[in-house]
């Protein structure tokens, strides 16, 4: 009887000891699974956008009358900031990989500026499509990445042609604007827009058909 109970709780301490290790086997699988999926550019820690922001809403300066517009960036920085070092953006053309751009970004900064002209694409390229995000260099050497934004024609947007006409005011609710044609331009009709005072944003206001 000793030795059968002997053998009988030896065979449950060894179903234990097998219950035990499948366990620890399993939660290791499970850990490597997590680690696997994790990717920094999941991470929604940052809110990064990008606007087109044409010529003629820059300033005077020489550089940018030569512009044929820029690129806006701006973010919200996570609020646990301390550890980051500085950010870079990258740029993504089509399907390659991706590819840092521009200098370091001071970590304090939450917006920075791209000129169009350094994405004009050959006409090879003209329908492949950019993509930006924002990346966090942290001080340990860890990176994270912010979401791609949605798809940008640069290509598009740099053949997008602006016209800035003279302008003669009639009345006090009247104006006329004049312009020179652009033959070499494939135009049907122009759009007027306008920007108020210490707004950063231009409206549309009517259609002009190109005869005019």
């Amino acid at each position: 009887r000793l030795q059968a109970k002997a053998e009988y709780e030896a065979e449950l301490a060894e179903s234990d000891t097998k219950r035990k290790a499948r366990e620890h086997a399993n939660n290791l699988k499970s850990n490597q699974y997590e680690d696997e999926n994790y990717k920094s550019d999941d991470i929604e820690f940052i809110s990064f956008s990008v606007r087109y922001e044409d010529a003629s809403t820059l300033s005077e300066d020489s550089s940018d009358r030569n512009s044929l517009g820029r690129l806006l960036c701006e973010w919200i920085s996570p609020s646990s900031s301390s550890g980051i070092d500085y950010y870079t953006i990258e740029h993504q053309l089509g399907d390659q990989p991706w590819l840092s751009m521009g200098d370091k970004i001071d970590k304090l900064q939450n917006q920075t500026q791209l000129d169009i002209s350094s994405f004009i694409l050959d006409d090879n390229n003209e329908n492949v499509s950019s993509r930006f995000r924002l990346t966090a260099h942290l001080e340990n050497g860890k990176t994270f990445t912010s979401k791609p934004t949605n798809q940008i024609n640069i290509s598009s947007i740099s053949r997008k042609s602006i016209i800035i006409p003279n302008v003669e005011v009639l009345s006090d609710d009247s104006i006329q604007l004049t312009w020179n044609k652009d033959e070499s331009d494939k135009v049907n009709m122009y759009d007027i827009e306008k920007k108020e005072a210490q707004q950063t944003e231009w409206k549309k206001v009517t259609k002009v058909p190109f005869l005019q």
